[in-house]
Parts: C-alpha cells; sequence; structure tokens
C-alpha cells in the first residue's frame, strides 16, 4: 500500500530570495508571469524580473526616454508579448518582451494602482483619474454616465463584467463593449464594504473582497457575504492583502502571516498559519506583511519583504504519513510494513497505522522501538531500550495489541541477557536474532504460538568492540555483525559460534565506525559507516570505498536498501541518495524533493516486496516514496537566454541593435566584432521549484564534440573568437542525466578586424597579383637584358672573330710586302731616290703592321688569351727611349716633352712590347690634345708598397 493524501495538508518548504539573493529591492507588493516564462515582480522602487536564478532590472529606453526605476509599483499585468506596469508616480508604462521597448499609456505624473485583462483587452485602473482600456495597441480612456470611481484599490473581470473597488468601500460593475470602446459606459453601484478595501479577486466566478476587517464574498446574485475565520482569535482586526485558491484549499495573505484555509459555509478554517520565525526558515515566510499571492505551476509565489517561493505537490513524491500523527517529537527510528499495518517507531513512542484507513492510529508512548522484523509465525517483534517485544498480526486490534514481552534475565543463560536492545533481526532461515547494545546477542529458538520464550545467548567478546548494533546473513550462511570498532564475519554451525575474521581499516574499510549492512539482489555485501559506503569484494576479501569524491557528498551513511532497479538508496546526515551500481553515480535529494530532513536515523528502513515502496525515517518524520517515480522530481525546463554582455555592458536592442535586433530572450543570432570580447551569456531553465536540481553544459559548435560541464553555473563567457560563424548550444542535466529536449542554440557570428575581412583579403590578393606581375614584368625585363646582352656579346665577339680574321688577312700581305722591300731595298740602296722611297714604303708598312699587331692584341685581350713575354732589364733608359721618339712630334705641336726619373736605373721583369704599346698610347694622346706651348711630364716614382 502507498500512502496517500492530499498534499496541501502538509508542511510547506520555501525557498527565499532578499537582497542577499540579488533581489535589487525588497517589498514585492505584484507579481505575473510574461509568456516567455520569466517572473516578474514589482517593488517599491521598480520593477523586476526573475529566471530562477538572476534578477533583472530593465534599463531606460534611450529612444522613448523612459525608465520604470525609481517608481513604486502598484500592479502588474502580463498580457500576450507585453508587461503592463502600474506605477505610483508615472501611471501606465508598458515593457516589450520581445524588444525591450518601453513606453508610456495615456497618463504620466498618475497613480496607476490596479490592471486587469482578458483574452481580449487590458485596462488600467487610476487612483483619482479614472479607467482606460488598451486593445491591439488602441487606447481608449473610458467614459462613464457618472463620475469615474475615485480611490481605486481593486479591479476584477469575471466573464463580461469588470468590477472596480474604492478604498471607501464601494464595489462598482460595468459592461464593456470591446468593438465600441468610445461608448459612454453605465457604472452601477453595488454594494457597499464596512471597511477599507484593499484588493479584489474572482475565483471561480465568485469576488471576493481582501478588506482590512477581512474577508466579503460577492456572489453571482450580488450578495454580500462575510467570510468568517475560524479560530476566533483572528476574525477582528484582520487585514488581508490577497487571497488565492489551489484546488479547494486557500491560501490568504494578511498582515500577520500567511493562511492556508478551507472554505465551507462562509467559513474559512484555518488548517496552517505560516508565521514568520526566523530569517530564511526554509518551514515558514520570511515577513509577517504578505502583500501579494501568485501560483503557476504547482508553484506559489509570496511578496512580502523578500520573495518567498513555495511548491504546492498535489501528489508528492515523498509522502510524509507521519505528519497526520501530529507527535510532539516525529523523530523515526524504525519502521516496517505488514500490507495491512504500519508500525513506526519514533521518540514519541510506536505508532500502529491501519494502511486500509490511514486515520485509523494508534500511539504507544510508551514503548522508544528502535527495530522491527517479522517471524514465520506472523508476528512483529521489536526491540526498545526496554526489552524485546512481539504482537501477533491475526486478529490485530490496533486500539487494544496484546504485547508479548520476550523474557530477559541476565542469570539465565535461555532468556535475553539485558533489556537494552538494539535490533532484531529475522535470517534466511526464518530465524529471529535480538541484538543487545553491549550484552552480545540471541537466537530465539522457542515459538511463542506454543509460549516457548527460550534463547540461545552469544558474547560479543569476540568482536573488537562490545557495542553491537545490527547483523545481516548472507548466501553463504555467514553472518556480518555491526560494531562500534569494526565489522565481523562468523558462522553459527550447530549453534557454536565461529569468528571467521574482524576487518577493520587495513582491510579497506574506511572507518571502523561501520553502522548497518546490506545485500543486494547480487548477493553483493554494503557496509554503511560514518564515512562513507563500502562494497565487499570477496575475490581479494577486501572492501572499495565510495566517498564524497564519488559524489556522495554527505559521507556519514545510516542505512542502506535496494529498489526494483537494483539501485541503492543511502539515507546520510545529507539527505537521501541513490547509487547507480554499474555506472557507480550518486543523485542527491534534499528536503527541497520532499524528504522530512537531510539528516536520517540509524535503523529506520524498510522496503516493501510487494509494491517496491521505500521507507526512510529522520528526525522529522517518515518518508515513503516509489523510486519510479523519482524522475518526476527532474521536470526538463524551458530554457532561455537571459542576459547578453560585451565587455560587462548589458547589450539590448535599444542598445545596440547591430548585435542583436530582438531581445536575446528571443534571439537566434548574435554580431559580434573582433574586438568585442569578452562576451557573457547568461541563461536559465526557468525552474523556480525549490527542489530545482539542474546543471548546465554547453557546447561551440564546430569546435566541440563533447559537451562541456558549467555545474550550477548558468553563463558562461566566450574570449577572443576566431572570426567565423560558431553554434552554441546550451542543455540541461538533472542529477547526472541530460536531458532529452533539443538544446538551446544561439547562432554566434564573429566578424574580423579590417585587416582581416573579406574586403582586405581581396586587396591582398590584388597586391599580391601586382607584385606577382611586377616581378614577372622585373623578371621579363632582365630576361630581354640578358638576351639583348648576349645578343651584343655574341654580335661583339663576332666582330671581334671578324677583326681578327681581316688582321690575320691584312697582317700575311703586309708581312709579304715587308719582304719584297728588304729585297728591293738590298738591290737599290745605292739609288737615293728609290731606297728613300722604300724605307718610306717600309716605315708605313710596318706602322700598319704594328696596328694589325694592335688589334689582334685586343681581340686577345677580350677573349682573355693574352700573355706576357716578360724579360728582366732596365727599364729606366727604355722609358726615356720611348719619350724621345715623341720629341719630333711635340716639336711640330709646340708641345713641350719632358722625362723625369728619381733613380737612374732600375732593373725588373717587365714586357717590352706591351710597355711601349701603353706608354706610346699614352703619349700619342697626350700630345694630341695639349694646347699649344704646354708641357707634358713622363715620370717615374717608386713607391714602397702598392
Amino acid at each position: 500500500m502507498f500512502w496517500s493524501f492530499n498534499s496541501l495538508a502538509q508542511n510547506l518548504v520555501f525557498d527565499h530570495y532578499g537582497l542577499n539573493e540579488g533581489l535589487p529591492q525588497e517589498t514585492i507588493h505584484c507579481i505575473t508571469k510574461d509568456e516567455h516564462g520569466f517572473l516578474w515582480l514589482g517593488t517599491s522602487d521598480g520593477i523586476v524580473r526573475f529566471d530562477g536564478h538572476d534578477f533583472w532590472t530593465p534599463l531606460p529606453d534611450k529612444k522613448t526616454n523612459v525608465d520604470i526605476a525609481g517608481y513604486r509599483i502598484c500592479a502588474i499585468n502580463s498580457h500576450k508579448n507585453k508587461v503592463y506596469i502600474g506605477t505610483g508616480q508615472n501611471g501606465l508604462l508598458t515593457i516589450n518582451t520581445d524588444t525591450e521597448a518601453i513606453k508610456q499609456i495615456y497618463l504620466s505624473n498618475a497613480n496607476c494602482t490596479r490592471i486587469a485583462s482578458n483574452n481580449t483587452f487590458v485596462i488600467g485602473a487610476y487612483y483619482n483619474k479614472g479607467l482606460v482600456v488598451i486593445k491591439d495597441n488602441t487606447v481608449v480612456p473610458l467614459v462613464f454616465d457618472k463620475e469615474n470611481p475615485n480611490e481605486v484599490s481593486g479591479l476584477s473581470i469575471i466573464n463580461k463584467t469588470t468590477y472596480v473597488s474604492s478604498k471607501n468601500g464601494s464595489i462598482y460593475s460595468f459592461q464593456l463593449n470591446t468593438k465600441t470602446l468610445n461608448q459612454t459606459l453605465i457604472l452601477q453601484k453595488i454594494c457597499e464594504v464596512p471597511s477599507q478595501i484593499n484588493n479584489i479577486v474572482s475565483i471561480d466566478n465568485t469576488l471576493f473582497i481582501c478588506c482590512n476587517t477581512g474577508v466579503y464574498k460577492l456572489d453571482n446574485t450580488s450578495k454580500l457575504h462575510k467570510i468568517k475565520i475560524q479560530p476566533k482569535d483572528f476574525s477582528e482586526g484582520f487585514k488581508v492583502n490577497d487571497l488565492i485558491k489551489i484546488e479547494d484549499c486557500f491560501f490568504v495573505a494578511t498582515n500577520s502571516g500567511l493562511l492556508k484555509c478551507y472554505l465551507k459555509d462562509n467559513v474559512f478554517t484555518i488548517s496552517k498559519h505560516f508565521k514568520a520565525n526566523k530569517k530564511y526558515d526554509e518551514y515558514t515566510i520570511n515577513s509577517n506583511n504578505v502583500y501579494t499571492l501568485f501560483y503557476d505551476d504547482d508553484l506559489l509565489y509570496i511578496g512580502n519583504i523578500n520573495l518567498d517561493i513555495a511548491a504546492i505537490k498535489h501528489n508528492p513524491v515523498f509522502e510524509q504519513p507521519t505528519d497526520r500523527f501530529n507527535l510532539g517529537d516525529p523523530s523515526v527510528f524504525a519502521v516496517l510494513d505488514t500490507k495491512e499495518y504500519l508500525f513506526i517507531g519514533s521518540s514519541s513512542g510506536l505508532i500502529i497505522s491501519d494502511n486500509r484507513n490511514p486515520d485509523n492510529y494508534k500511539i504507544f508512548p510508551e514503548y522508544r522501538v528502535r527495530s522491527f522484523t517479522k517471524d514465520n509465525e506472523n508476528h512483529v517483534w521489536f526491540a526498545t531500550d526496554k526489552g524485546a517485544f512481539a504482537i501477533l498480526l491475526d486478529n490485530l486490534n490496533i486500539n487494544t495489541p496484546k504485547f508479548i514481552k520476550l523474557p530477559v534475565s541476565p542469570k539465565n543463560s535461555f532468556t535475553l541477557p539485558d533489556e537494552n536492545l538494539r535490533s532484531v533481526y529475522t535470517d534466511n532461515n526464518g530465524n529471529v536474532w535480538v541484538v543487545t547494545y553491549n550484552s552480545g546477542f540471541s537466537k530465539f529458538v522457542g515459538s511463542i504460538k506454543y509460549n516457548d520464550l527460550k534463547f540461545i545467548n552469544y558474547s560479543s567478546e569476540a568482536f573488537p568492540s562490545l557495542f553491537t548494533l545490527s547483523m545481516i546473513q548472507d548466501q553463504n550462511s555467514n553472518y556480518w555483525m555491526c560494531t562500534q570498532k569494526g565489522l565481523s564475519q562468523f558462522k553459527i554451525e550447530e549453534n557454536q559460534f565461529k569468528l571467521i575474521k574482524n576487518y577493520d581499516e587495513t582491510d579497506g574499510l574506511v572507518t571502523r565506525g561501520v553502522l548497518s549492512s546490506f545485500i543486494d539482489t547480487n548477493e553483493n555485501l554494503w557496509i554503511a559507516s560514518r564515512k562513507g559506503l563500502n562494497k565487499y569484494i570477496p575475490e581479494l576479501n577486501r572492501f572499495k570505498f565510495y566517498g564524497k569524491r564519488n559524489g556522495l557528498t554527505n559521507a556519514f551513511v545510516y542505512n542502506i536498501t535496494e529498489d526494483e532497479n537494483k539501485n541503492l538508496w543511502l539515507s546520510t546526515n545529507g539527505g537521501l541518495f541513490s547509487f547507480n551500481v554499474l555506472e557507480e553515480t550518486f543523485a542527491n535529494y534534499s528536503p527541497k524533493d520532499g524528504i522530512q530532513s537531510t539528516e536520517f536515523n540509524l535503523g529506520a528502513v524498510f522496503k516493501n516486496t510487494n509494491n517496491g515502496n521505500l521507507y526512510f525515517g529522520g528526525i522529522n518524520g517518515l518518508n515513503i516514496f516509489n523510486p519510479k517515480r523519482i524522475k518526476e522530481l527532474d521536470i526538463e525546463g524551458q530554457l532561455k537566454f537571459t542576459n547578453l554582455k560585451i565587455k560587462d555592458y548589458y547589450v539590448s536592442p535599444t542598445l545596440l541593435n547591430s548585435v542583436i535586433n530582438t531581445s536575446i530572450v528571443n534571439a537566434k543570432s548574435v554580431f559580434l566584432n573582433y574586438d568585442d570580447f569578452p562576451v557573457n551569456l547568461s541563461f536559465s531553465a526557468l525552474d523556480f521549484r525549490p527542489n530545482s536540481n539542474i546543471n548546465y553544459v554547453y557546447k561551440l559548435l564546430p569546435d566541440d564534440k563533447e559537451w562541456n560541464s558549467l555545474d550550477t553555473k548558468n553563463s558562461i563567457q566566450l574570449l577572443n573568437l576566431s572570426s567565423k560563424s560558431y553554434t552554441l548550444q546550451i542543455q540541461g542535466k538533472s542529477r547526472n542525466n541530460l536531458w532529452q529536449k533539443p538544446p538551446l542554440e544561439l547562432k554566434i557570428s564573429v566578424s574580423p578586424p579590417w585587416y582581416k575581412s573579406n574586403l582586405a583579403y581581396l586587396a591582398y590578393l590584388l597586391l599580391f597579383l601586382s607584385v606577382v606581375f611586377a616581378f614577372y614584368r622585373i623578371s621579363l625585363q632582365r630576361q630581354i637584358a640578358g638576351q639583348e646582352s648576349k645578343r651584343l656579346k655574341d654580335l661583339d665577339d663576332l666582330k671581334t672573330r671578324f677583326i681578327t680574321n681581316i688582321t690575320h688577312e691584312f697582317r700575311t700581305p703586309l708581312t709579304v710586302i715587308l719582304g719584297y722591300l728588304s729585297n728591293l731595298k738590298e738591290r737599290f740602296s745605292e739609288k737615293d731616290q728609290v731606297n728613300t722611297a722604300l724605307n718610306t714604303i717600309e716605315q708605313n708598312s710596318n706602322n700598319l703592321l704594328h696596328l694589325v699587331n694592335q688589334m689582334l692584341d685586343l681581340a686577345k685581350l677580350e677573349q682573355g688569351k693574352i700573355t706576357l713575354n716578360t724579360t728582366q732589364s732596365d727599364i729606366i733608359p727604355y722609358v726615356k727611349h720611348l719619350v724621345n721618339s715623341f720629341s719630333s712630334i711635340a716639336q711640330e705641336q709646340s708641345v713641350t716633352l719632358k722625362f723625369e726619373s728619381e733613380i737612374d736605373t732600375l732593373k725588373m721583369d717587365f714586357d717590352a712590347e706591351k710597355i711601349r704599346q701603353i706608354l706610346t698610347n699614352l703619349i700619342s694622346n697626350a700630345l694630341k690634345f695639349s694646347f699649344e706651348n704646354s708641357q707634358v711630364t713622363i715620370a717615374i716614382e717608386t713607391f714602397s708598397q702598392f
């Protein structure tokens, strides 16, 4: 049987958000939710958006020059893609949730006290300046047949009727025809309430009036009813600001706390009064002055000096039946479910509850139960600090059960040795064992049915400690005893004790302080200890340890059991943990998930094999749950981007539309410059539940192939991305499980600097091509020049060869001519005239031959084939002779030719012919280009070095 009753009867668990959590201004007057799922809070100093992680205050609109900050927000309403905001000093404003544009509606410098809407229109009410209706961006002031309602304190729409309340107690109504908004409306005064009206609320087509003296109800016949509040202590002087109905329960916001009531016959019966106790108490509100209430998605939002959020669970995963018993001390130490009856051992006594009728239960305060077990004779055994007792389940009357006391006597070896018991256990063979606190342990060998109450006692002296806690039997008939100083393995054969081994830290146990043991369906032995979880490895006869490094964030483990999927469940001082044995991963569950407390008690564990339910007890009661429903705790949220900052400056389409052209909430892409970094992107799953347990992961495509963990951090910083296109993906994880819905995506385009832009690269390409072309031109010109040079050289070589050849041709006939001249001179030497002519011919022929030889030498010089024919001689007289040979020529040209030498003699190696050619050319040119009466000097000087 699985306990099920209306969860609204249970205690609520509250999350608190104040200045320390980022709320920019305390005192919340109104609350709404927009179409994207963001929560909007109206405070005494402006409006705030909340995404479950962070608070955000809208920035002033630079285009309209409208700012929301600094105004007391009296009313707030979400309609389509706009949030309508009633301010105390600046009238009615709107903020477009798609563009973040802020606009003024109708009157400024006015007090807009209330806003109401339906699917068609929005109505805004001013304190003393009438009402205005907004439909399809058309704003029309309402005109009535009589004066406008003054001091408007409430506004509500029921079907086609709009109700308006005045602070002085008057209630008005009118019918609005949206097709003819400009018509004069008939304003009807319905009734007068004898108290100041703070608000009016429509619930189930009934108008509830919140007043300084309580609550009134206006039924569909316009009859006014006073709602009494019980107990009577609250009936008078009770200021009510708001109320809301959830299923059949009403929550009432008052100046004296939050009331949870049930309405019957115009009477509010208070089932729970939540009053401020201490700051940030998770079981109550933060302030008694509750101004507003808002309900959405099973969450109750409470506006007071802070924002308080409580989960209203209609069918909670973790049931807490002990809440029904009104226990003075709800701490639970043992539990047993027999299908028909639920047995609970608590600090307030033994509780027996009828599973067929949970309202039928009985508490026996004299029994402080530490452990339960059930024997094969249908008896429930329980151990206390005053001995062991048994109850027969057959024909059990829970009001008058028969308790069978098991005998205790330290002098009788066939009875229990001590009353101070720690646990009872039924082994695989049906034997019942009783473990005392420090007097050993006992095996029941009798029969309660036949009144044979006999035990066999065993000493605990062989164990590492006399203080024993609990025992268990494995599949090999070995017993394992948990003691305060270690774990012991032993056998009982023919009722004889045989110790196998005592285990401690040297065997892999993380500590000797073991608390309990468990054997799973795969026959693995698990040990709970003060410092973590241990698993026995039979092949090694050692233990493997799991602790904080493995995800067990609180290592003080009390109890272990197993669900039907073979996952382990551990109760600790840090809540409940599930352990996936195959993946070796832990998941934690806290009071925000619905468990009784973070702290559990040793021995308070049970598994119902009939339905798979698990039972765990702790300091604040008992939890019953089915692990198959655990996934209901981890709802996949609605991921949204919430904030974009460039270099720590907020970016919006109204401020920087070159980056985004819509709010980052709706944006599919952003455009960044190369120097816009660092860029910070915030996001949220819009999960406001107190038990929210979300981690985030991300990918930046195309660079990332695997998900990168952000843990619980809901923002990511981008640094110096390369200039290209990316896709940022954000995904959620709940207790190590990746969400299945598509991830949140944002396309990011990073433009390069001008010198890396496409235009720049085109310019670089053109420049490169120009340089290549220039090099080509230069190379071509060099190639042409080289070819021209080669051509000229070839021509020169051709000329040289031609000159050489023709010179050789000249030289041969000249030589012949000179040969014949020599013969003629010998023959005609005695004839003066002929001899003179022959001398002249010879002289000119020698000159011509000399010129031909010079031309040959020049050709050899150009070809690098000239050779020196050196002889050693005195160069001074040789040069002087050469100079003197030009004396006649010098005289003819009236030029003084002079030879000078520092030395008279200088013997050296030289080529006389080459020296002659050089000096002849030099002297000839010098004389040729000298003026008359000038002087040409040929001087020989010596130098020590060159």
